[in-house]
């Protein structure tokens, strides 16, 4: 067994950002005695991808290493999908959390724009979840502010409306940043509006609650009713039980609701909702969120942030990953193979 190249320069990166020092992992997929020979990069990624899918483990993890190490994103981001899900390996989080921390540090200045703007998002998330929670058994602890730092590169820079989602329930819980349901809803405005299923949901039952916004029982049970709609598709942003959920949510609050909110709920459905991309409060629909400029290069978030934030809110002056580290937009065409799904091992 030997210590991947690739890994080891993706902590000496992820370090200097973080402020913490892995150390070195041995990778439990090293090369092996057998050399195997690609014609390229991307062929290597092809092959390794195409095993994989056959359940052919003992060929695809070489191959898709190989790749990686060569610089193709969508072998590195598949590699991290692989150890994060366990299949065909251990599941191994630490693992993935650095392939992860890869991307982020070095696809950083990939925007929204990019078609790999999807990817370089999910690496962020993926490393706000770690943040979150914690991986056991690793020096990776739970770290409230490291969340907020990733998942706010996701929301802004990138659009990404997990990430918004995300950042909206730590407003809510005064994770890493001080309570603010105001500020929740105006992060559950924006992924609502790219029909977020579970943005809707939660932004619905604020609107029921009249938590962070005025209470509109009409405009919930709209929103709740286009999260339904919304969470029926087998898209990237849902997992299986989410539709129970909403469903029931739905469900429990309609049957509370009088007659009159239930027709204007409707009414509220039908012309806000039915068409592609929902109409929303004009109150919450704003490209600036505590000085974080939607959309904008990392720097212009630096640069227009306040003191408002606490713990390393949105307000903070450092985001993981902010650096390019001799990587720019222009220059990532040999990495431009990437699956095509979230969640999913597609070539």
């Amino acid at each position: 067994m030997q210590t991947s190249k690739f890994r080891a320069k993706a902590l000496a990166v992820f370090t200097i950002i973080a402020g913490f020092q892995l150390g070195t992992l041995v990778s439990p997929v090293a090369a092996k005695d057998t050399v195997q020979n690609f014609s390229s990069p991307v062929e290597a990624y092809r092959q390794g991808m195409a095993a994989y899918h056959a359940d052919d483990f003992e060929r695809a993890l070489p191959a898709l290493n190989f790749a990686a190490e060569k610089g193709v994103i969508g072998a590195v981001l598949n590699l991290a999908r692989i150890y994060a899900n366990g299949k065909g390996v251990k599941k191994n989080d630490a693992m993935a959390f650095e392939y992860y921390a890869h991307i982020a540090n070095n696809y950083s200045r990939v925007s929204h724009k990019n078609a790999l703007g999807i990817y370089v998002a999910e690496a962020f998330v993926a490393g706000g979840d770690y943040y979150r929670r914690g991986i056991p058994d690793s020096r990776i602890r739970r770290n409230a502010s490291e969340a907020i730092r990733n998942y706010t590169h996701a929301a802004s820079y990138l659009r990404d409306p997990v990430a918004q989602y995300q950042l909206a329930r730590m407003h809510l819980r005064g994770l890493g940043v001080r309570k603010n349901p105001f500020r929740a809803a105006q992060w559950l405005n924006l992924a609502a509006k790219q029909n977020h299923a579970l943005s809707q949901a939660l932004l619905g039952t604020l609107y029921w609650k009249g938590e962070g916004v005025k209470v509109n029982k009409p405009v919930a049970l709209a929103l709740l009713q286009a999260a339904v709609r919304n969470s029926q598709y087998k898209s990237q942003l849902n997992k299986p039980n989410d539709r129970k959920q909403i469903l029931g949510t739905y469900r429990r609050l309609s049957k509370n609701a009088g007659p009159e909110q239930r027709a204007k709920a409707r009414e509220i459905f039908a012309s806000r909702f039915s068409r592609g991309v929902p109409e929303l409060d004009d109150n919450l629909s704003t490209d600036n969120l505590n000085g974080i400029i939607i959309g904008k290069t990392p720097n212009a978030i630096a640069d227009n942030q306040n003191d408002d934030s606490i713990n390393g809110g949105p307000g903070s002056d450092i985001l993981l990953g902010t650096a390019t580290f001799g990587i720019n937009e222009d220059n990532v065409s040999n990495g431009s193979v990437i699956s095509n799904d979230r969640g999913t091992l597609r070539p």
